[in-house]
């Protein structure tokens, strides 16, 4: 009897020691092979905008400013009113080999009551000169694969 209650207690630590260490090897673990589970993310940006906003180029490539408080006529594609349309392509980043797991499209814009043809650099406390900024908005598009085969 006293044999099988040392057997079992050498059987819960070594159970209980396996499991210690597990759980210390698998943050270990986790950080060497970080590169597989962090997601990458790549920019690609239009190489040439068109339509009838005024200055359609402008939308064109990487954004030049960060702080939306800069957004003006100077920098940025302007819409004026009524029905105007931009169109952008020819998008262009860096290629990798993998499959796309989605795609997230942003636009940045500023909506004013007035034409801001300088930026604006400090505080405005009039509500009627900005009536609101908004976040860039987000599209997600999530791939969906779908093979094309041919048979010859």
């Amino acid at each position: 009897m006293k044999k099988i209650i040392k057997l079992k207690v050498v059987e819960e630590k070594t159970l209980i020691s396996f499991i210690l260490i597990i759980s210390l090897l698998f943050p270990f673990y986790i950080f060497l092979n970080n590169k597989k589970i962090r997601a990458e993310i790549i920019y690609f940006y239009p190489q040439s905008c068109l339509g009838s906003f005024i200055n359609p180029e402008k939308a064109q490539g990487e954004p030049e400013i960060d702080n939306q408080d800069l957004i003006n006529e100077t920098n940025s594609a302007v819409y004026l009113g009524g029905f105007k349309e931009i169109y952008c392509g020819n998008f262009q980043g860096p290629i990798e080999e993998r499959e796309i797991q989605s795609i997230t499209l942003k636009f940045n814009m500023v909506l004013t009551n007035e034409r801001r043809e300088t930026p604006i650099t400090q505080s405005i406390s009039s509500e009627s000169l900005i009536e609101k900024i908004l976040p860039p908005k987000t599209i997600e598009i999530i791939n969906t694969s779908t093979e094309n085969s041919t048979n010859t």
